[in-house]
């Protein structure tokens, strides 16, 4: 609402009389104000639009997932608190300080009103609060609610005045509040008493709201966002942009990238948190640069996209939407980059009924590297022990080719985005498998789609299964047959290259005696396809190393009194 920021929930291209194209499910949405926007063109190319605003503001919801995620808790004069990031997946398409879905728990409230619009909110003429008006925010914990305003009437003989005020729509606990501005009352809007003009809270300079938790601690909303924070003893901090700052010093820096979400931070105690997104600014992972920890995110394919996978260095977890609730199901393994599960296959084990989860990564850098812009990847399941397993699944999409015969299941799925997907493994009974994972077309198996290939192919036209000269990888679709089926798979796979690690080489730096020297982290690590690297310090000898504040270089100190060969790692 008020925003055009707009998520597409139907279209067409046939001829409509007064027919009606979607019904809105307010279980769906989280609650607060949308606006519906209609746009259409005839065969002359007339186009049209109309629009409504609507407030959703339902108790029962859809199974919804709220998530929480502590990356460090910052700790004021024995206050602590939680730099969290919360998940909702109703409120997926709003962004937040990290992305679609991604709040920063104690700064991103999502404050809405339902004041009609005047269209010159840019020039800060906004519209004016009247009886009723409500105000919707996302409290700390997550929890959404509503706020009514119903000011405060006070009065002496002869001058009759109001004051804002707001009443909670539930028992949350919570308050909301304006900074007191004196009302007069026209109708049933309000407006300053001093100046004239139309009451809206957000018009004030500098706080807009107050928020207000049953402990006492209070949140100063200005612009939209949590700009400071005060414990009921009086211990406060600040909140902006670029970081946190306590009332005793304390500083937690950020660093946003060019879609304005977070993607560095720095904690008081110097630990650097870094932050991924993809292209359409989902948050795809988090690394703990010190303690070499990173998490990683995937997501729904299709237009719902919600989250659907979480890995870490401890396991993963998939989030399944079912009817009646979002059940987290065990990530069997994470099978990590394509240089890692072309090369290799994985085995399992399975009892009868049961499914092995195994989640991989694709980079955006191996879809560019195709001709087509897209990746047709092969998986192969084949059991032994008595499993016969049935075709594997990749969450979200549908195989181009498929087959089963006997103790083997083929399926070929293509992929036009990249990030972290999910392969389901099933059997109808117990037993061992094998998966392998390959690009379609690369029928000599190293890992790439060339020209090399294009000969082998080519050289074999014609060949059937059980044919001598024949072997599966020639055969891209697994018909059984290599045909021009597999050397067009090649064509669309052409260029396909994995992903390259990062190289390090060894430089030299220089330095005098006791003083510290400064190492660009560009003159020794290197990506092959410009990716962001990561890295930490794991040893240094005859000093100490630690990262600059920027993380783009590195610091060496040599002990005091010492000449001679340094060395870091």
């Amino acid at each position: 609402y008020g925003e055009e920021h707009y998520s597409l929930l139907a279209s067409g291209n046939s001829a409509v009389d007064a027919a009606a194209f979607l019904q809105l499910d307010p279980t769906a949405l989280a609650n607060g104000f949308y606006t519906l926007r209609l746009r259409v063109v005839d065969l002359a190319g007339r186009r049209g639009e109309a629009s409504i605003d609507v407030e959703i503001d339902s108790a029962t919801k859809q199974p919804q997932l709220l998530r929480s995620e502590t990356d460090f808790v910052l700790t004021v004069a024995g206050h602590d608190l939680p730099f969290a990031r919360s998940y909702d997946s109703l409120a997926r398409s709003i962004p937040g300080s990290f992305g679609e879905g991604w709040r920063l728990a104690f700064r991103d409230v999502d404050l809405q009103n339902d004041a009609a619009l005047t269209g010159r909110e840019t020039a800060g003429v906004l519209g004016t609060f009247a009886d009723g008006q409500r105000v919707f925010v996302t409290l700390p914990d997550g929890q959404r609610t509503a706020f009514t305003f119903t000011p405060q009437k006070r009065s002496i003989p002869g001058q009759t005045w109001y004051l804002p005020a707001f009443v909670a729509a539930d028992g949350s606990g919570w308050s909301l509040e304006a900074p007191a501005t004196v009302l007069q009352r026209a109708g049933s809007s309000y407006f300053d008493l001093l100046t004239g003009k139309g009451y809206n809270p957000a018009n004030a300079a500098g706080t807009d709201y107050l928020l207000v938790a049953p402990d006492g601690t209070r949140y100063s909303i200005g612009d939209g966002e949590v700009r400071e924070i005060a414990f009921a003893d009086g211990v406060r901090l600040l909140v902006s942009d670029s970081g946190i700052v306590a009332s005793n010093g304390q500083r937690v820096q950020f660093s946003l990238n060019a879609d304005g979400f977070i993607d560095r931070v720095v904690a008081d105690d110097g630990r650097q948190f870094l932050y991924d997104y993809d292209a359409l600014g989902r948050l795809l992972a988090v690394r703990d640069l010190e303690g070499a920890r990173s998490l990683r995110y995937g997501y729904e394919e299709g237009a719902l996209g919600r989250l659907a996978i979480r890995v870490d260095a401890a396991g993963g977890k998939r989030f399944d939407y079912g009817a009646s609730a979002v059940v987290q199901q065990a990530i069997t393994a994470d099978l990590g980059s394509s240089l890692g599960y072309l090369a290799t296959s994985f085995s399992g084990d399975l009892a009868a009924g049961e499914e092995d989860r195994l989640a991989f990564t694709l980079r955006d850098s191996e879809l560019a590297s195709t001709a087509s812009g897209a990746v047709y990847l092969g998986l192969i399941v084949e059991g032994s022990g008595g499993l016969l397993p049935q075709i594997p699944v990749l969450q979200g999409l549908s195989p181009v080719a498929s087959s089963v015969q006997g103790n083997r299941a083929f399926a070929l799925y293509r992929l036009d985005r990249a990030g972290l997907k999910l392969i389901e493994v099933s059997a109808a009974s117990a037993g061992s498998y094998q998966l392998s994972l390959f690009v379609a077309g690369d029928a000599n198996r190293d890992g790439k789609a060339d020209g090399r290939d294009a000969v082998l192919i080519a050289a074999a036209a014609g060949l059937r299964s059980g044919d001598a000269g024949y072997a599966l990888p020639l055969d891209a679709d697994a018909n059984g047959v290599v045909d021009s089926l597999d050397l067009q798979l090649l064509m669309q796979n052409t260029g396909f290259t994995p992903n390259q690690a990062p190289v390090v080489v060894a430089g030299t730096v220089r330095t005098h005696e006791d003083l510290d020297v400064s190492a660009p982290v560009s003159s020794f690590v290197t990506d092959p396809e410009g990716d962001r690297s990561y890295f930490s310090i794991v040893g240094a000898n005859h000093g100490t190393a630690r990262l600059s504040g920027d993380g783009r270089s590195v610091i060496f100190a040599p002990e005091t009194g010492f000449v001679g060969s340094a060395d870091f790692t």
